[in-house]
């Protein structure tokens, strides 16, 4: 797989930036060819993990912008990441207006079936963490990421798409439209 943050961070961009279904739908995730087949060739129990976590993410990173629908991550195959509704009202958001806010948000690396994001709300990009923020109790992550509003003009910025270390785990930070997954596992 060429970035295991990859689909967690197109859906997320994807959820945070466009109109959400009222009605249980598919969230349609078309894969570049390497993800596929790194997907494909998985045993079946971890694809079944897999798209269970993608499952719950999507529906997490949907309650956070707002939905309370359900939502069901069907992969496939495709020349690049691609994503779409497929359900009752797949139509009528197709033709809603586009949201305009620029989200931003942290996707944390699973720890079993337990994706987590975090959105980042701010326009700036935050500062890179502490030396004491990467090596924190885990359980206090949430609020680590929350907090990372640059104090000084002059603090390095964490970049879309960045893998840093937060409380002992791999985290990326993402935005819209901007290019991720450097410096992520492969």
């Amino acid at each position: 797989m060429t970035n295991v943050g990859s689909v967690y961070c197109e859906i997320a961009d994807f959820l945070s930036t466009h109109p959400l279904p009222n009605q249980p739908s598919d969230l349609l995730v078309g894969m570049p060819d390497p993800d596929w087949e790194w997907l494909q060739g998985s045993p079946a129990a971890f694809r079944e993990r897999y798209v269970q976590g993608l499952n719950a993410f999507a529906c997490q990173v949907a309650r956070q912008c707002g939905s309370a629908c359900a939502l069901t991550v069907v992969p496939r195959r495709s020349d690049a990441w691609q994503l779409l509704f497929d359900g009752p009202d797949a139509e009528a958001e197709a033709a809603a207006p586009q949201a305009v806010e620029t989200r931003g948000g942290y996707f944390i690396a699973p720890d079993a079936e337990d994706p987590l994001w975090v959105p980042w709300p701010h326009l700036e990009d935050p500062r890179l963490p502490s030396t004491d923020e990467q090596t924190a109790e885990d359980r206090g992550i949430k609020a680590i990421l929350s907090h990372l509003l640059p104090v000084e003009v002059k603090d390095r910025r964490w970049q879309a798409g960045e893998v840093q270390t937060v409380c002992n785990r791999p985290v990326w930070f993402c935005r819209p439209g901007r290019q991720r997954g450097k410096g992520g596992p492969s």
